[in-house]
């Protein structure tokens, strides 16, 4: 391809390589750090470690999560000639050493969410500073790290829905409707495909594709009205399909991964249970074939997975509210505990203060020159956090990961937007500092190292023990 082929908007430089290189040193460095510890079940280690076990024996399952990010892990697991033999459950020590391998995965791909934030700020058209300053916040961000650490799935779904924002605003560049316009909208449409099939959090971020391409299409409406509706039905059609394609795929690959009958059969609707034969009777697998046709099942086990996840609205002492997550005011997750050493999945306080003023700052760019630039951040965040009110089941802050990484490149953004270069500066320094202190002084909570003064560490007490809703919530439960 000839150099102006692309014909982007924006060019990356030497000095991106070495920002890119820093910040993805400082994030594997973070999260690969005593990875081995604790050798006992970490929070839904015990769910996710033996969704691996099963996908091994290959038998059937029931999660209330798409496949796509289990698939990837059992895959690696495959590759890596885990036997699936480990036991998940409660404090019990593993045997084997294959657990750190199982951690790894996770650990690895939730490391370039950082250097993915930063090429996000670039590629609106921003400075390489206030890019490397999101790409430090978010490599110090202590909620992404303790969520990325563990044999979960909530650091890659971190980094596919990072990847595809990186994606979609790389895509946002390119002014020519040529080949390879056409190729990245492809692409575009499959990363969206990935995220969704992680978790349904990720839904969100088709509103923020919406936005760009009415947007990246505006001009051709000065040709007419109805070809731009044309355009803009065409490319948006073709990008849900993409998604849905997609999306779908991984479930296809997951019904074929897991024939035999397993422990999660009974939890199914009752038309899908002839499907599944028992285990290791691999001449019986003719059942299989049988009507209702694949995408039919997969439908009907999305809706009533679904349905089943709207539906976990039991009090949980780690759950917390929406209107918690962007200044901290709720209580953690609680992970882990052991002879007084405990993991919590608390927020890097700076990084989320730093991230809702960057949100803030580009609502109200408007007269701003780069004011669709940070427009992109306002759509991103608000429709990836604001349908959580509407939310029935229980939840809990690491479902705030994706506005907030939103939210931390909006703070980069803000930087150059309302910034003179002397103080951007100034800023910049104070910003990384204080978010790398904040991130060592909660560290014995996300490493289950000895503890620090409480005082000292703990700011709002609600972290621990939740905000006066939450309090009553508990009492409330406890009287039922």
């Amino acid at each position: 391809m000839k150099p102006d082929e692309s014909n982007s908007t924006v060019k990356l430089g030497f000095i991106d390589t070495v920002c890119i290189i820093i910040v993805t040193v400082c994030s594997i460095s973070v999260r690969v750090r005593s990875f081995h510890h604790p050798n006992t079940c970490v929070f839904d280690e015990v769910y996710f470690g033996n969704f691996t076990n099963f996908y091994l024996n290959h038998t059937f399952y029931q999660d209330i999560h798409p496949p796509f990010a289990k698939l990837l892990m059992y895959k690696v697991a495959e590759i890596g000639e885990y036997p699936g033999h480990l036991v998940f459950n409660g404090n019990i020590p593993y045997k084997s050493p294959e657990y750190t391998m199982l951690r790894f995965t996770p650990e690895i791909i939730s490391s370039f969410v950082p250097p993915l934030c930063y090429l996000c700020v670039r590629f609106l058209g921003f400075s390489s500073s206030s890019a490397f300053t999101s790409g430090i916040l978010a490599a110090f961000e202590t909620t992404l790290i303790c969520e990325g650490r563990h044999v979960l799935t909530d650091g890659i779904l971190h980094y596919f829905s990072i990847q595809h924002v990186t994606v979609l605003l790389y895509f946002r560049t390119l002014k020519k409707r040529n080949l390879y316009f056409h190729i990245w909208h492809v692409i575009t449409g499959i990363t969206l495909g990935l995220a969704c099939a992680i978790k349904n959090t990720a839904w969100g971020l088709m509103v923020l594709d919406a936005y760009v391409y009415l947007r990246l299409l505006w001009p051709e409406q000065k040709k007419s009205m109805d070809n731009y509706i044309r355009i803009v039905f065409i490319y948006g059609s073709s990008l849900f399909a993409i998604n849905f394609v997609v999306f779908w795929g991984t479930y296809i690959l997951h019904f074929l991964a897991l024939p035999f009958v397993g422990p999660g059969i009974d939890y199914i609707d009752f038309s899908l249970r002839k499907h599944f034969v028992p285990y290791g009777n691999s001449s019986l697998l003719r059942p299989r074939l049988d009507p209702p046709n694949l995408l039919f099942r997969t439908l009907l086990y999305i809706y009533r997975t679904h349905e089943g996840n709207m539906k976990l609205n039991g009090f949980h002492e780690s759950q917390s509210h929406p209107n918690n997550w962007p200044l901290l005011t709720g209580v953690g997750v609680y992970f882990f505990t052991h002879d007084s050493r405990q993991i919590r999945c608390f927020g890097n306080v700076f990084s989320y203060y730093f991230a809702f003023i960057g949100v803030v700052c580009c609502c109200f760019a408007y007269k701003k020159p780069q004011k669709w630039d940070a427009f992109v951040v306002s759509v991103g965040y608000c429709f990836s956090y604001f349908p959580f009110f509407l939310i029935p089941r229980v939840l809990y802050l690491y479902h705030y990961c994706i506005p907030l990484m939103i939210g931390i490149v909006g703070y980069g953004v803000a930087l150059d937007l309302y910034l003179p270069k002397r103080v951007k500066g100034v800023v910049i320094v104070l910003s990384i500092a204080l978010v790398i202190y904040f991130y060592w002084l909660i560290s014995p909570y996300i490493y289950a190292l000895p503890q620090r003064d409480y005082n000292k560490v703990i700011w709002n007490n609600a972290w621990v023990v939740g905000d006066s809703r939450h309090i009553i919530e508990k009492s409330q439960d406890r009287h039922n």
